[in-house]
């Protein structure tokens, strides 16, 4: 089976062969291509973003590059150069990772100028239309439209990133409507895919994650850090870490050594310069810390590599996911991998990966002091902390099965080139 993956990050298998950065997301790919690429059977055919056009090979993965000037603007060359790749290489499925960059709707219009859309299928990863809608979640106007003298010269704010969010969701929507077939994984992806196009067949798929964590250490009470809640991302207002840090001036008032550890770079003990050099969004986020004096209560970490996300899982009290808008966060698989506490907020397609009480407590994603009572009860509950963990582990070691969720996806691609 010739098998070509459209996707937005390169493989890290590529990335070495190129001597060019390993991204630190991912590993969903890397676990979903392993199969593939240990079968003699198979042709696994990558394609993936890059800053020239390059072709090349390792062992039966061949690596394919397209140059996207413009993640939310669908160019005429990019259809004219994903059109050429297929007809070369000529794939028996074509599989496009994700639908929230305009190079999913280049390859949508490649393959409908081919009279190939039913050998394409498309996995929903995040949806970002309806991203859009929520973006500026819990951001008054005024730190909307704020701007650093970086956002100042690329003519960025929140409120322009909230645009170009919904410039994308146009592209997604299309998308789509054109597409025949979808891999989704929650009620929700389903509901708003069908309902954009009726006509989609859904089929499910759950993702198979990064490799270290499932030989990984089951978090113990006994050797977390107490009071330490641990949020895997917030670089961007959907992540929601202004409402983290809201709940963390709650928690404070409560247990003075609580603790909100970020993998993002410092900054709050930062020069007025160096904070002009990134969005607003940080300088916002610094207005609350200081605000409130949680200057002791935040741990930055900086870019985690998969072993330093894994011992972050393992000594957290608490792993928060607050974002505004998830589908199927990977980071909570993680979390329920390695077996640590989770509070979540219930948005999206969470409700279907958790269920409050049992695998993780949920809160409504704006209730701050919700969030912060929720936190509160894992950080005072041993029981309750190792139940719910516990709980977890036994979900996520069936859902994120990787020799279920090969057989799987090898099962859609033969359905559909079958079909």
């Amino acid at each position: 089976m010739r098998i070509l993956w459209v996707c937005n990050i390169i493989l890290p298998k590529i990335a070495n062969a190129l001597e060019t950065e390993s991204p630190v997301l991912g590993g969903w790919l890397t676990g979903a291509s392993i199969p593939i690429l240990n079968s003699k059977e198979d042709r696994l055919i990558y394609m993936f973003p890059f800053n020239s056009e390059i072709e090349g090979s390792i062992g039966n993965l061949t690596y394919i590059s397209y140059k996207e000037p413009d993640i939310s603007v669908c160019a005429d060359e990019l259809i004219i150069r994903f059109r050429d790749i297929v007809k070369s290489c000529k794939p028996d499925i074509v599989h496009i990772w994700g639908t929230e960059y305009a190079h999913a709707l280049a390859m949508t219009y490649a393959l409908q100028s081919l009279d190939m859309l039913n050998k394409m299928v498309i996995s929903i990863q995040g949806l970002i239309h309806k991203c859009a809608e929520v973006y500026n979640l819990g951001l008054n106007k005024k730190v909307q439209t704020a701007q650093t003298i970086r956002d100042i010269i690329r003519h960025d704010s929140i409120s322009k990133q909230q645009e170009i969010f919904t410039r994308r969701g146009l592209n997604e929507i299309e998308t789509l409507k054109i597409a025949k077939n979808i891999i989704g994984r929650t009620e929700w992806d389903k509901n708003t895919c069908l309902n954009i196009n009726p006509n989609l067949k859904y089929y499910k798929c759950n993702e198979s994650l990064r490799s270290g964590f499932y030989d990984a250490d089951q978090w113990k009470y006994e050797k977390c850090k107490k009071y330490s809640i641990f949020c895997a991302q917030g670089g961007y207002p959907i992540k929601g870490l202004h409402f983290a840090l809201n709940a963390l001036r709650i928690l404070r008032d409560k247990y003075e050594d609580v603790s909100l550890r970020v993998p993002t770079e410092d900054f709050v003990h930062t020069s007025f310069l160096d904070r002009q050099k990134r969005t607003y969004y940080f300088s916002y986020l610094r207005e609350l810390v200081k605000k409130y004096k949680l200057e002791k209560n935040i741990v930055f970490l900086g870019s985690l590599d998969e072993g330093m996300m894994i011992k972050e899982y393992q000594c957290a009290n608490v792993f928060l996911s607050s974002s505004v808008l998830e589908n199927s966060s990977n980071s909570i698989g993680e979390a329920m991998l390695i077996g640590t506490p989770i509070v979540a907020s219930n948005v999206g397609g969470c409700s279907s990966i958790l269920e409050n009480n049992i695998t993780a407590l949920m809160y409504k994603v704006d209730d701050t002091f919700s969030l912060a009572e929720k936190i509160s009860l894992i950080f005072e509950d041993y029981a309750l902390a190792n139940r719910l963990g516990a709980n977890a582990k036994e979900v996520a070691i069936v859902r994120h099965d990787n020799t279920a969720n090969n057989i799987r996806l090898r099962e859609i691609y033969k359905k559909i080139i079958e079909d």
